[in-house]
């Protein structure tokens, strides 16, 4: 079938695939924005008296359904979608979103990637990470179980209806993370094998030519714990010397001295490659290195540097064995975003 057929075989059989659903949910196939900023269609699920829309964008679908001929497949995928984003959508409802300290305890933080996110930041509520590519994002946890967490993102438009400043949110929001998921600091070899490591609590030494992890106690948007106040310093102290870190992915960090001797171009290779071969796209945070400057207190993005170092193996294979997390939505799904004719 084409794309027309394709469009209006879902309209009419998405019904025989979501079995019971609210009778007050209007279906329909329409052009909107993705998360590019591009116009797309999408099967747009609503309400008359909700402030947010679900909506599933179909452009790879049907890219996936000119590759096997099979709706099957893509109906089921679809009808998954839309039952978790209506899930997490009715926890939503029970949250009052239009008033700040009705969320605040929900608030979390997470660090992105700012050039692979441009898009994104444009209507998203940030700060950047001065000398890096990175960048501060805000989210609200809608609702939390053994796996992890469901959270939307917070946008512009809702700092605008709170009254408050960006430096007020991040405050808040980094003093919940600490709060509820506290920094984890292990021996890589101790991380990989599942070892219980005391949250909050520093190795008694941090040795050369050795990889320690750097997350939270729920290992998820880990890496935003190089935010908690005066961490980056007391690595450094414990390692008495400046040190790298690399971006293991959004969840985690791996940090190592730095000896003087290490090739920063082979560091920054083998991230890459690590990124390319074995961290889902959501998950990567950089293919750039990172370091700390003891001395001067300073976390910055590093540039390559003409030592050499022999010893690139030891311990790094431990980020291709990472289980990273998989996505909250099925594969054409985007996230739930505001229908803006409710939000206007």
């Amino acid at each position: 079938m084409n794309y027309e057929e394709f469009k209006s075989y879902i309209l009419s059989h998405i019904k025989d695939y979501l079995g019971e659903m609210d009778p007050e949910i209007d279906m329909k196939i329409e052009q909107t924005e993705n998360k590019l900023f591009e116009e797309v269609d999408a099967l747009v699920l609503s309400k008359p008296d909700r402030e947010y829309s679900t909506n599933i964008f179909l452009d790879k679908a049907y890219v996936a359904y000119m590759g096997t001929g099979d709706m099957e497949p893509i109906m089921k995928d679809i009808a998954a979608t839309v039952r978790k984003s209506e899930k997490q959508l009715n926890k939503m409802e029970a949250i009052n979103l239009n008033s700040f300290e009705g969320i605040k305890e929900r608030l979390s933080v997470q660090i992105l990637n700012a050039e692979r996110n441009q898009s994104q930041l444009q209507v998203i509520t940030h700060r950047k990470i001065p000398e890096t590519d990175l960048a501060v994002v805000y989210r609200i946890e809608v609702a939390s179980n053994r796996d992890g967490f469901e959270s939307v993102k917070v946008t512009n438009k809702m700092l605008d209806i709170w009254g408050i400043r960006e430096e007020q949110l991040y405050q808040a929001a980094l003093e919940q993370n600490m709060k509820k998921y506290p920094f984890i600091i292990a021996d890589a070899g101790q991380f990989l094998f599942r070892a219980e490591p005391v949250p909050e609590q520093y190795p008694e030494e941090m040795k050369e030519k050795r990889f320690y992890y750097l997350t939270n106690s729920n290992i998820v948007n880990g890496a935003a714990t190089i935010l908690y106040p005066d961490i980056l310093k007391t690595i450094g102290d414990k390692f008495q010397g400046n040190y790298f870190i690399l971006p293991s992915s959004i969840h985690e960090v791996l940090l190592m001295k730095d000896d003087g001797e290490i090739n920063v171009e082979e560091l920054q290779s083998t991230v890459r490659s690590v990124n390319d071969e074995s961290v889902p796209e959501g998950d990567i945070l950089s293919d750039q290195v990172y370091a700390y400057d003891r001395e001067n207190e300073r976390f910055y993005q590093v540039s390559e540097r003409e030592e050499t170092w022999d010893h690139m193996d030891q311990g790094f294979s431990g980020m291709e064995e990472r289980n990273m997390s998989e996505d909250v939505y099925a594969s054409y799904a985007d996230e739930v975003i505001a229908n803006d004719e409710h939000e206007r």
